[in-house]
């Protein structure tokens, strides 16, 4: 982990400008004041360090903001304001991430949510508040993880080139009943994505023949065997 907190810092000072602009996109002017204008401000640190990031869809049609905090709380990450998103947690391991994935798509019903991990290293503003310590995170390394998701489809949990590195040899524990696919280039995997079984239906066809990568290594169970 880097830290910069440096007062008048060359490098401070466009952090600073970044962490502006994305409260006032994502977070409300009233948030804004209270940590440019008051005594958070003296409070204020940036550092960098690893995270990946889950861009996800909301799991329940009606999703407040109370039930996100309280389920990042329970999953161990930090909740990350976003008007772009319905739901941005940071985690400080890829695994906890992807099990996270796991665990809005099982809470998901009546619909195919939408999962996106991307892991970089992020720049994060740190600063205390009346009501505890904040941790944003800020620069376009959040856009690329609200951008993945935006290319993935429902029912699909997908992993950017280095959390699929960090986790390719996990995926089969998180998601037995998962078809894994990768996007190669230059004989590299520039993207993976998990598809997860469809509803027990009989109107639903299997995923056989589709040329994917049971993530279980065995083969697919027959129609009406998957997992709600």
């Amino acid at each position: 982990m880097q830290q910069f907190d440096v007062p008048g810092s060359s490098i401070v000072h466009p952090m600073r400008d970044a962490l502006s602009q994305r409260m006032l996109r994502h977070c409300g002017v009233s948030a804004w004041r209270e940590a440019f204008l008051g005594a958070a401000s003296a409070t204020m640190r940036f550092e960098a360090r690893q995270y990946t990031l889950l861009a996800s869809d909301a799991p329940l049609a009606s999703f407040s903001q109370e039930e996100a905090r309280l389920l990042a709380e329970h999953l161990g990450a930090q909740l990350q304001p976003s008007a772009n998103v319905d739901l941005v947690l940071a985690f400080a391991q890829p695994s906890a991430a992807l099990h996270a994935a796991m665990v809005l798509q099982r809470l998901a019903i009546g619909q195919r949510v939408r999962c996106a991990l991307t892991t970089a290293m992020y720049t994060e503003a740190c600063y205390q508040t009346q009501d505890g310590a904040r941790r944003l995170v800020v620069g376009s390394s959040l856009d690329a993880a609200e951008n993945a998701l935006a290319e993935s489809v429902p029912g699909t949990i997908v992993l950017c080139a280095q959390s699929y590195a960090l986790l390719a040899e996990q995926i089969a524990d998180h998601a037995p009943d998962g078809l894994l696919a990768t996007e190669m280039h230059d004989e590299q995997v520039r993207q993976a994505s998990i598809t997860l079984a469809p509803p027990a239906s009989g109107a639903l066809s299997t995923f056989a023949g589709l040329g994917l990568t049971w993530a279980g290594g065995k083969r697919p169970p027959r129609r009406g065997r998957f997992p709600p």
